[in-house]
């Protein structure tokens, strides 16, 4: 009708209470013409009966949730097109499933989604909101299943295994996916490889690569996100989603030329979604300039409040501020959008930073309990307990700290923030021996895991062996074994002459000996490795 052409004429215009208006008087003229004889009948108001009504509810409701009625819109298009009715359709499960997870209402949302899938088993952005809700990979595949065999007995075919879209694959592939633990998610891009086998031009299959490959590195050879994002973009230069992964990944290698492209060619393909601002927020931070910075992740929240990487970019911008109080809160609302490691990581160090102890040790715990068998989350116990036994002079909390970094090495061998914060606790323990062991076994053991800090926008990013050099050099120095000390600074040297922390300590030895106090405004090492993400 005409008064729905002029709402979605107002939608488009973002003049929301106008288009609600307007998608009302179309919804009447709609029921009118069905049965005018009945019109003004409590039924025949409040109960859908046409394709064409349904679908100007569903304008309706998303109007609303535009407008921030959220709960008003979610509620009229359940009461109106109930979970039995005929024309729940695809979107409308679709919409709801959406707004339920706005509301933190998951129990909805997860039915609304094993909803959408049962009308269409191959809604891969289904699947991946029910990997997010936690769901059992048993009820997505029964609900596959279920539509799969409704839609071939339509077609007059009994066997619902002569399927062309290996669509056990990509659900096996995104439940392994969201696990935590080295193993699954090595599983995962194996899953995901073979996909792009199958299907070489699928962007979608690539991001997923992309997003594992940046998530841990050690799943495939170190640039190989880079690449595969570069691949995406090559395929399809409009592609959006996950750019801001691809912004932050080229932040921590300092590339600020191509930081700067990328996110001028976001802006210029869709300015009204999170990615583009994320992008320039990243770049600007690569520039020194945390407070444009803020004010972009902002702009990139308000576009779509439910993405949880915009919330943990803003806290870890905040956090290298020294503002731990806000970037707690933003770590934490990432953690309500989506639980993941990496913004327990964040509300851990926020917790320690503002020195509330007590707050990290029960975070830390909380991010074990979420993922046990994740060696980050026991490093963030491990780290809890250090930092809280320095403040309270508690020699049991040292060892329980100790024994806790171990157990993340055994879980991760080639993870570098255990093996340096359990070499800060060696050194504070006046242990250099064993220390100093310890890491000459991680330099054999080799690896090419690179260590970053809180903030995505790290300038020191350096590979594995030269940051094990560095840190084997200061302890050596701490223990008066100068010659070898220098020997490893300049090795670290001669592996990456930016190394800063290389330069520094040669500089503090130079110093040392000629009298002056070496340590100027550092903690004791020089670092504060507790800063330190692993990639």
């Amino acid at each position: 009708t005409a008064y729905e052409i002029l709402g979605d004429c107002a939608l488009n215009q973002d003049q929301l209470n106008r288009a609600v208006s307007f998608y009302k008087k179309a919804l009447s003229n709609l029921k009118c013409l069905r049965s005018p004889m009945s019109s003004s009948s409590l039924h025949n108001i409040l109960h859908i009966h046409t394709a064409a009504e349904a679908n100007v509810k569903l304008k309706e409701a998303r109007a609303l949730a535009k407008l921030g009625e959220i709960s008003e819109a979610s509620s009229i298009l359940d009461s109106s097109v109930p979970r039995s009715h005929p024309l729940r359709t695809f979107g409308i499960s679709m919409e709801l499933g959406s707004m339920y997870l706005a509301n933190a209402r998951h129990s909805d949302a997860r039915r609304s989604y094993l909803d959408a899938l049962n009308k269409n088993p191959y809604a891969l952005e289904a699947i991946e909101k029910l990997v997010l809700l936690n769901a059992e990979r048993s009820e997505v595949m029964k609900a596959v299943n279920q539509a799969l065999q409704t839609r071939h007995e339509k077609n007059g075919k009994e066997n619902v295994t002569q399927n062309d879209v290996p669509i056990a694959d990509i659900i096996t592939a995104y439940f392994y996916s969201d696990r935590p633990t080295n193993s699954h998610q090595m599983n995962a891009l194996s899953q995901w490889k073979k996909l792009h086998l199958k299907y070489p031009q699928n962007v979608h299959v690539l991001l997923q690569m992309a997003l594992l490959q940046e998530k841990n590195p050690t799943c495939d050879n170190p640039h190989a996100a880079e690449v595969t994002f570069q691949k995406i973009r090559s395929l399809d230069y409009h592609f959006v989603e996950g750019m801001d992964i691809f912004a932050n990944l080229l932040a921590k290698q300092c590339n600020v030329s191509e930081l700067g492209r990328l996110s001028s060619d976001l802006l210029m393909v869709d300015d009204k979604r999170p990615e583009a601002w994320v992008a320039l927020a990243c770049y600007h931070e690569a520039l020194g300039d945390s407070d444009k910075a803020i004010a972009f992740v902002d702009k990139g929240i308000s576009c779509d409040e439910q993405n949880a990487f915009c919330h943990k970019l803003k806290g870890s911008i905040l956090l290298s501020q020294g503002r731990p109080d806000l970037a707690g809160s933003c770590f934490f609302r990432a953690n309500e959008i989506k639980r993941d490691i990496a913004s327990y990581e964040g509300l851990v160090e926020s917790c320690l930073s503002a020195k509330k102890f007590k707050e990290a040790i029960c975070t830390a715990k909380e991010a074990m309990a979420f993922a046990p068998r994740d060696s980050r989350a026991l490093t963030l116990v491990g780290l809890a307990l250090s930092k809280a036994t320095s403040s309270s002079r508690d020699n049991g909390g040292t060892d329980r700290a100790k024994k806790a970094l171990r157990k993340a090495l055994t879980l991760d061998p080639l993870a570098l923030r255990p093996l340096l914060a359990l070499a800060d606790l060696y050194v504070a323990d006046v242990e250099f021996e064993t220390c100093i062991d310890l890491l000459k076994k991680a330099i054999e053991d080799g690896g090419d895991a690179s260590l970053t800090g809180t903030s995505p926008m790290i300038s020191n990013v350096y590979d594995r062996p030269v940051i094990l050099h560095a840190k084997l050099a200061d302890v050596y120095s701490g223990n008066k074994m100068f010659e070898e000390a220098l020997t490893c600074y300049h090795k670290a040297l001669s592996m990456n002459p930016e190394c800063l922390e290389a330069q520094r300590g040669i500089e503090q030895m130079e110093n040392g000996m000629k009298g002056f106090n070496p340590k100027l405004n550092e903690t004791e090492d020089g670092y504060d490795y507790t800063e330190y993400n692993d990639v």
